[in-house]
């Protein structure tokens, strides 16, 4: 093939006589992230913003804590955190803070097994 796309050479990224992409557009000549130039006539993607992007976050009743405390590099982006606060607490922590666009979904922890460590690092660890 002739390394070209509809999105410009190698799909949009600098290609050296030969074929080779230079420094970081290697990834884009490898079409593993595509972009889309703006003189190829494709239309322009709409400008991005903080409403395009959703922090999804584990974690538990006990660690609360943590989830407090990357507040201030999540401040004003939508935050969905699993607990295994139960129900009524995922409801009541998604009240509490649905100000800071935080949702709290319950999920339960996995159960407890028989001879398994309980904070093994792998789970056949024994």
């Amino acid at each position: 093939s002739s390394g070209s796309s509809a999105c410009g050479p190698a799909g949009g990224g600098t290609v050296r006589a030969g074929g080779g992409a230079v420094g970081g557009d290697a990834a884009l000549a490898g079409g593993a992230l595509p972009r889309r130039s703006l003189t190829d006539g494709s239309p322009a993607a709409p400008p991005l913003s903080l409403d395009d992007l959703i922090v999804v976050m584990p974690s538990s009743a006990n660690r609360q804590a943590l989830v407090n405390a990357t507040r201030l590099w999540r401040r004003g982006v939508r935050t969905l955190v699993a607990t295994d606060a139960g129900e009524d607490g995922a409801s009541a922590l998604s009240a509490s803070f649905a100000s800071l666009r935080e949702v709290y979904v319950h999920f339960n922890d996995e159960p407890r097994q028989e001879g398994v460590k309980p904070l093994s690092r792998r789970p056949a660890d024994h």
